[in-house]
C-alpha cells in the first residue's frame, strides 16, 4: 500500500510536470505564432509596396514622352512604346538589333562605336542622328546617353527626343537667311 501511494504521488507529480510543460509549450507556440503572423503581415505589406512601386515605374516608362532604349554590348535589349512609335517598328523587329541599323546620318558608325566601348570608362554623351522610319520618313533624333548597371551587367540607358520639327525650322531659317542675303545683294 505504501508503494502504491508513492507511485500515485509520483504519478501526480509527473502529471503536474506534464501540465506545466504543456502550458509552457502552448505559451511558446502562441508567442511564435504571433511573431510569424507579424512577419507575414510585414512581408505582405512590403510586397504590396513593391508592386505599387513597380507599377509606378512601369507607368512612367510606358507613358514617357521621350523614347527610351536600353543597350548592352552594342545591342538594343529594351525599348518603350514611344520608341516603338518613333521607329515605326514593332519591338520584335528592334530588340536584338544595333541602333546603327536605323541611323542614316553620317555619324552612325561613331554612335555604334560608342555603344560598343567599355562602359566603365565612358562619360555620358549625346548625339543628334537621322533615322529612316518604316514609312520612309526621315526623323531627327537627339540621343541622351547614360551609363547604367542593368541585371548586374553594364549598359546604356538612352533617352530619345524627336527634334525633327526643330531641325526643319532651322533649315527653313537658314534658307530664308540665304534668300534674304541674295535679295539684299541685288537691292544694293
Amino acid at each position: 500500500e505504501k508503494k502504491l501511494k508513492e507511485e500515485e504521488e509520483k504519478r501526480k507529480i509527473a502529471e503536474k510536470e506534464l501540465i506545466n510543460i504543456n502550458k509552457t509549450l502552448e505559451k511558446r507556440v502562441k508567442q511564435r505564432t504571433a511573431e510569424l503572423e507579424q512577419e507575414i503581415s510585414e512581408r505582405k505589406r512590403v510586397e504590396i509596396m513593391l508592386r505599387e512601386s513597380e507599377e509606378k515605374y512601369r507607368q512612367i516608362y510606358e507613358n514617357a514622352t521621350d523614347g527610351i532604349l536600353l543597350i548592352q554590348n552594342g545591342i538594343i535589349v529594351l525599348l518603350n512604346p514611344t520608341m516603338v512609335d518613333l521607329l515605326e517598328r514593332l519591338p520584335k523587329d528592334v530588340i536584338g538589333s544595333r541602333l546603327k541599323d536605323f541611323i542614316i546620318s553620317k555619324n552612325a558608325s561613331e554612335v555604334q562605336a560608342y555603344f560598343e566601348e567599355d562602359v566603365k570608362y565612358i562619360a555620358d554623351k549625346s548625339f543628334e542622328v537621322v533615322i529612316s522610319t518604316k514609312s520612309k520618313a526621315n526623323k531627327w533624333l537627339e540621343l541622351k546617353i547614360n551609363t547604367i548597371n542593368w541585371d548586374e551587367e553594364p549598359g546604356y540607358l538612352v533617352f530619345v527626343s524627336n527634334i525633327t520639327l526643330r531641325k526643319l525650322a532651322q533649315l527653313n531659317l537658314t534658307e530664308l537667311n540665304k534668300n534674304l542675303k541674295k535679295r539684299v545683294e541685288i537691292e544694293v
